[in-house]
C-alpha cells in the first residue's frame, strides 16, 4: 500500500497476526486492520480529518492489544481509558539483561514517543469538535469536493494543513504498529 510517494510497511505486520478464537483479543485484532485500512482508504479519497481520527483509533486498540497479549497490566484495568493517559504510565521493562531485550525496550519507546506525536496531531486535525472551531468550511469535505455539494471555497492553506498531518499521522502509525503488533518479543 502506499501514499503519495510512501510505502507503507505495516499492514504486513497486522497480517501476520494470528487469531487465536478468543473473541475480545480477535476483534482488537480485527479493529486495528480495518482502522488502518480505513485511515489509508479515506487519506487517499481526500478525508483527511477522518484519515487522522482513523489512525488514533488504530493506535488505541494496538496499544491496548500490546498490553494486553503481553500480560503487562489487566484488560479491564485499561480498556476504557484513551491512548494518551495509558501511554503515561505504560509499564516499561526497568532492566533488560540480553541484548535483544535492549533493542526491544528501545523500540518500545520509540514507538511510545510516535503514539504521543499521533496524540497530538489527533488532537489538533482529528477532533471534529475542535474542528468546528477551526476549520468549519472543510469539517465535512474533503479536498475534491463537499459532502453535502455546498459551494464553498475552503482555503487551501488550510487544506494542506490538514492533509500534511493526516499524511504525518499514517506513517507515524505505520511506524509504530510493526513493534506493537510483534507479541513474540
Amino acid at each position: 500500500m502506499k501514499i503519495e510517494k510512501a510505502e507503507l510497511h505495516a499492514i504486513a505486520a497486522i497480517k501476520n497476526i494470528k487469531y487465536v478464537g478468543e473473541i475480545r483479543e480477535d476483534s482488537y485484532k480485527r479493529a486495528v486492520l480495518h482502522t488502518y485500512d480505513a485511515a489509508i482508504h479515506l487519506y487517499n479519497d481526500g478525508y483527511y480529518p477522518a484519515a487522522n481520527q482513523n489512525c488514533h483509533w488504530c493506535a488505541d486498540m494496538a496499544v491496548k492489544l500490546y498490553l494486553w497479549k503481553k500480560h503487562l497490566v489487566n484488560y479491564t484495568d485499561y480498556h476504557n481509558l484513551p491512548m494518551a493517559r495509558i501511554l503515561n504510565w505504560m509499564p516499561q521493562k526497568e532492566k533488560a539483561e540480553t541484548e535483544e531485550e535492549k533493542i526491544t525496550a528501545e523500540k518500545i519507546k520509540q514507538a511510545i514517543v510516535l503514539l504521543r506525536e499521533l496524540h497530538e496531531l489527533y488532537e489538533q486535525f482529528g477532533d471534529y469538535m475542535e474542528m468546528v472551531e477551526e476549520y468549519p468550511e472543510h469539517l465535512f469535505g474533503t479536498a475534491k469536493n463537499d459532502l453535502f455539494d455546498e459551494k464553498i471555497k475552503p482555503k487551501n492553506k488550510e487544506i494542506n494543513k490538514i492533509q500534511q498531518a493526516a499524511r504525518k499521522a499514517i506513517l507515524l502509525i505505520d511506524t509504530a504498529l510493526p513493534v506493537l503488533l510483534d507479541f513474540e518479543k
